[in-house]
């Protein structure tokens, strides 16, 4: 009897579990998502394609026009997820109209 009575229990959780997503909305959610995780990652990712475009500069793997229009889309892409994050920041000046980079050797001129 009480064989009987767990299993249809397990077996009604199972198909409710199941059968759920065929009676939600199409394309709703029912619990809000949480992306700042996902914001946290990309910037993530975004910092540590910054670093590799440095080091691949300084192996001039890649050339200086490149370099900085890479440099350019990843530090915008960055301020934008700054900015949809809420955080402050504060108005940045491209470091390669600040202090561009030797042409020759990759380093940054007068430091």
């Amino acid at each position: 009897m009480w064989f009987e009575a767990i299993a249809l229990g397990i077996l009604g959780a199972l198909a409710f579990y199941v059968g759920k997503p065929l009676f939600a909305e199409p394309g709703g959610n029912a619990e809000p998502e949480d992306r700042s995780g996902d914001l946290e990652d990309r910037k993530f990712q975004i910092y540590q394609a910054l670093s590799d475009l440095e080091y691949d500069l300084h192996l001039q793997k890649i050339g200086l026009a490149d370099y900085q229009r890479l440099k350019t889309s990843l530090t915008r892409e960055a301020l934008e997820i700054l900015a949809g994050s809420g955080q402050q920041t504060a108005p940045v000046k491209p470091e390669a109209a600040r202090n561009p980079p030797c042409e020759t050797c990759g380093r940054a001129a007068g430091g």
